[in-house]
């Protein structure tokens, strides 16, 4: 920023501003934050006339899921990116702040040059800049400008090689590419070692160790033994509004749905407290409250849980993909598996993602709600695809509504209205052939559908569910196989 005299008093915005300090914060545990949303006399604000220009990123559902696919992972950041970026300087009396050293000092006016944390278009111009410097320099980078494009989250680079001197390729040049831009990478975090060795300690996320847990996009990943787990905390109180619930369900991040059922029960709670038509700064009733705080208590369950990072397996022969749907009256869901089958014949199976909505207020019937389950499973698997750009050997689809598999193998037109508008999204979304039926008992999706505490979900997940599932698909396939021995035998 550079001092000015606002001696001609040109028209201009004065950005108010404050910190905010964090000590738990290693590197910046003083933070300054600008309010550009803040009104002038006009009743217009800085960030109210500002066009935001749109997301030109990948959103962060994608770049987590895919960041599960590299066997050897990386993350890093853009130190100070705002910063690095220049404001046109016509642009800049938009940009002012008034400051003083002292209580006794007098004011100084200053504008600032660059890039400014608060404005809303700040996170376009960032990417937008990025995007710029990946098309000047792809031909001398080109994976790390794809990587650029691909697997950057505002500051933040998630991503990864499935071999050990590819990262290794792969990091360097990230570090050269962004570097012509001004741009340093540091807070290094890696599954390995090597990955590491190159970089002076000061550049990693931790000075001590790579073992501890740190945060990957919002997500807490244990870069040793390369793990995604949970930190969960929520104080039970004497009285809660329904403003309080919403916030402390909002707390429980999880953005592929790894603890999805727990997140399901809370939300289940959610639509009943509307169903009670309480206001938001309504105390809940004593039993209601009870019902929550229980909920609470199990909560750091999750803390328990831990999840492998890599989905797939070494020397991998065959790869699948299996999603399960499931409704119940009061919640439905959609959870993913991969099926990894090695040249050895090892089958692992590991959980992808899952989503699940609560049931509409309005009653409707079960195989109605199945169906909307069945739409959900195919949107999902639908936006995973690309997203995972593995070579797939099969795709299925699991119901165990036989309603909706009939449904699927008829017409649109022959239906009525809202089954006909989903019947044919999931017709366009995937192929008839790719649905099966799957016993209720076997359906992983289960739990989605009902929501469980964070202390049954640590005992029984969907992972143990679906692998009592495989069990029974492998004892098919043999019983098959011994039939035909016999027939051929009898031939």
């Amino acid at each position: 920023m550079q001092q000015i005299m606002d001696e001609d008093n040109t028209k201009s915005y004065y950005i108010p501003h404050h910190c905010i300090y964090k000590p738990v914060k290693t590197t910046t545990p003083l933070r300054v934050v600008f309010d550009a949303s803040a009104n002038t006399s006009t009743g217009h604000s800085l960030n109210s006339i500002l066009l935001n220009g749109g997301s030109i990123q990948d959103d962060l559902f994608s770049l987590v899921t895919r960041f599960r696919t590299h066997k050897y992972a990386f993350s890093a950041d853009i130190q100070k990116m705002y910063r690095q970026i220049l404001v046109e300087t016509s642009q800049r009396y938009l940009q002012r702040i008034v400051w003083k050293e002292t209580n006794n000092s007098p004011i100084k006016i200053y504008e600032l040059n660059t890039v400014t944390y608060g404005t809303v278009s700040a996170p376009f111009l960032a990417m937008r800049v990025l995007k710029a410097l990946t098309d000047a320099e792809h031909q001398d980078f080109p994976e790390a400008a794809k990587i650029i494009s691909r697997d950057m989250y505002m500051d933040d680079i998630l991503s990864g090689a499935t071999s050990l001197t590819s990262a290794k390729r792969l990091q360097a040049d990230l570090s050269k590419l962004l570097r012509r831009g001004g741009f340093e990478l540091h807070k290094w975090v890696s599954n390995h070692p090597a990955l590491l060795n190159d970089i002076s300690t000061s550049e990693y996320s931790f000075e001590d160790t790579q073992s501890n847990t740190v945060k990957a996009l919002g997500m807490l990943w244990k870069p040793q033994p390369d793990q995604v787990t949970f930190k969960v905390s929520v104080k039970k109180k004497d009285s809660l509004t329904k403003r309080e619930v919403l916030s402390q369900i909002a707390r429980l991040y999880d953005p592929l749905g790894i603890i999805g059922p727990v997140i399901a029960k809370a939300k289940i709670f959610m639509q009943s407290l509307w169903l009670q038509k309480l206001d938001w700064n309504d105390n809940l009733p004593t039993k209601v409250l009870q019902v929550w705080n229980d909920f609470l208590v199990k909560l750091p369950g999750v803390n328990e849980i831990n999840v492998p990072r890599y989905i797939l397996s070494e020397d991998v022969t065959k790869i699948e993909l299996h999603g399960f749907s499931d409704a119940s009256e009061r919640a439905y869901g959609a959870v993913i598996y991969i099926r990894c089958v090695t040249h050895s014949g090892l089958i692992q199976t590991k959980l992808v993602c899952s989503k699940s909505r609560v049931s509409p207020l309005k009653p409707t019937t079960v195989p109605r709600l199945e169906l909307s389950a069945a739409l959900l499973l195919a949107r999902l698997m639908h936006k995973i695809v690309p997203v995972l750009d593995l070579p797939l050997d099969k795709i299925c689809l699991w119901t165990d509504s036989k309603i909706v598999l009939a449904w699927l193998n008829m017409q649109p037109h022959m239906l009525k209205t809202f089954v006909s508008n989903r019947v044919a999204k999931i017709q366009s979304l995937c192929s008839n052939s790719q649905w099966r039926h799957v016993s209720s008992k076997c359906n992983p999706a289960d739990v989605l559908s009902r929501g469980v505490d964070a202390k049954i979900f640590e005992t029984t997940t969907c992972g143990g569910r679906v692998r009592s599932f495989y069990f029974v698909i492998l004892s098919i396939l043999k019983s098959i196989l011994v039939l035909r021995t016999k027939l051929l035998n009898k031939n």
